[in-house]
């Protein structure tokens, strides 16, 4: 049995590292843990949250996925550009590594304008509505959360680029 949280739900997790599990069973002694990743995917729950490893969706990890989300923490999740389109077949709700990872470039890119944590978590909080405009784009047209992310993103570069050739002098 995994650990159980107020409102009844049960926490697994795996890691390699051996020290790592130690650590996490005795600072949550009910959390299930595993030394083998891929029990992960083949356990009853809601979400499977990737992290650490990219790659880690692959067509048969999709095919005994028993997760309906994926939203995890790893970089270059998809181990290749059509396992999304396996991922929303199999009715999983996917939310793409680098929409959902983004607070790590938020706190780096805030950093070059001199650190302000305030202004970082203020910038952070938003990759929820992003996220939430990306799954919503997605299910509205009929593609997948990746490419509607993707287009998001080029939509969001073109704006900026726009409005820099407006506000910034051109020299010549």
């Amino acid at each position: 049995m995994g650990h159980l949280l107020a409102d009844g739900a049960r926490v697994v997790a795996a890691d390699v590292s051996r020290a790592a599990l130690e650590r996490l069973r005795a600072e949550y002694p009910d959390v299930e843990t595993h030394a083998d990743p891929d029990v992960l995917v083949e356990t009853d729950a809601d979400v499977y949250s990737p992290c650490a490893l990219g790659a880690a969706l692959t067509a048969d990890v999709v095919g005994a996925l028993q997760a309906r989300v994926v939203c995890g923490a790893a970089n270059n999740q998809l181990a290749d550009a059509d396992v999304d389109k396996l991922l929303a077949a199999a009715g999983v709700l996917y939310a793409p590594d680098f929409v959902v990872n983004a607070g790590g470039l938020i706190q780096v890119s805030d950093e070059i304008q001199g650190y302000s944590q305030e202004r970082a978590q203020a910038k952070v909080s938003g990759i929820f509505a992003s996220t939430l405009e990306v799954l919503t784009l997605a299910e509205q047209t009929g593609i997948t959360s990746t490419i509607a992310a993707t287009q998001l993103a080029e939509r969001r570069i073109s704006e900026v680029g726009r409005l820099r050739r407006i506000l910034v002098p051109q020299t010549s």
